[in-house]
């Protein structure tokens, strides 16, 4: 797998290339604010990539994290993009069936509100479909505006909206949690 390319970008498997980048956005306190396990340290941060570098060489890959570069700017590290198949054992796929895939994203604050992020996770979809996912769960804290409405701009419907989830910055506050779905 080389890339995935859309009309402004390019979803290509995460590398050590964009580490300095992708510390800056995932350790950053606004643009995590929402997130259960962001931010991170640069240490954090290298040890994932390792880990999703790693991944890319499994014959039997389960997850796909990509990063996002933006074409218009010399191919700029923009953000990053998953999507993480379920074991049987998996939550998700206990609820859902054995061909489930989890997505999430992460995008710099300077390019939020741009649809960048629809256009990538439309792209994950059809890769999925590849894969033979038949179903996809996303899930996001109840006040991540732009995540649910990018979870419905690409055709996914809301599940629940009564999860609990924690959020690495303030960890002691129960959050709500909605978890959105879609059949592939």
């Amino acid at each position: 797998m080389d890339c995935i390319e859309t009309s402004r970008l390019l979803l290509v498997p995460v590398t050590m290339k964009n580490f300095e980048a992708r510390s800056v956005i995932s350790g950053d306190a606004e643009n995590t604010r929402f997130m259960m396990f962001l931010p991170v340290t640069s240490e954090e941060n290298r040890a994932y990539i390792e880990k999703c570098e790693a991944e890319w060489q499994c014959k039997k890959q389960n997850v796909f994290e990509f990063d996002i570069l933006l074409k218009s700017e010399s191919n700029k590290f923009i953000g990053g993009i998953s999507v993480e198949l379920q074991n049987i054992n998996s939550h998700l796929a206990k609820i859902f069936g054995n061909k489930t895939a989890d997505i999430g994203w992460i995008i710099d604050k300077k390019y939020w509100n741009q649809g960048f992020v629809t256009e990538a996770a439309f792209a994950v979809l059809e890769f999925a479909k590849i894969l033979g996912v038949k179903k996809v769960v996303a899930q996001c804290d109840s006040e991540n505006i732009g995540s649910w409405r990018v979870m419905e701009k690409i055709g996914m419907k809301r599940y629940s909206d009564n999860g609990i989830r924690y959020n690495k910055q303030n960890p002691d506050v129960k959050r709500i949690e909605f978890m959105y779905v879609i059949d592939l």
